[in-house]
């Protein structure tokens, strides 16, 4: 369900679809390929990019690549931030997701809290 008027594109994760757009007041666009994703990027700037590092068929990086890209090409516009959500089986594989995929992991099963936590810093007016 592609949505070129949405505020956020996830990327194998549809069932957090409600809960944010709910939660949040956004738009929410869902795919389920990477080529889908990287379409889905250059027709839309996103607010969010929600990612599923738990789907073995998604190549994230090529989606990192491609939002990197944009960071460096549209400097005057607002880049989206990615986040991934991933089932964490032990702290050595917390530890190693965190290193390899940075501060903006959620850890499934994903709640209202968890969301919020993630997305509050980036929604909050100034």
């Amino acid at each position: 369900m592609q949505d070129d008027n949405a505020e956020v594109l996830l990327i194998g994760c549809p069932d957090l679809a409600g809960s944010i757009q709910q939660q949040f007041n956004l738009q929410v666009s869902v795919v389920y390929s990477i080529k889908a994703a990287i379409d889905a990027i250059d027709k839309t700037r996103f607010k969010f990019v929600l990612a599923d590092l738990d789907d073995p068929a998604l190549q994230l990086d090529l989606v990192k690549d491609k939002l990197s890209n944009i960071r460096d090409i549209d400097l005057g516009t607002t880049n989206p931030e990615l986040f991934y959500c991933a089932t964490i089986s032990s702290m050595r594989v917390e530890r190693k997701t965190k290193e390899v995929y940075g501060k903006n992991l959620i850890e499934k099963p994903i709640t209202p809290e968890k969301l919020d936590n993630a997305f509050k810093q980036f929604t909050e007016e100034s």
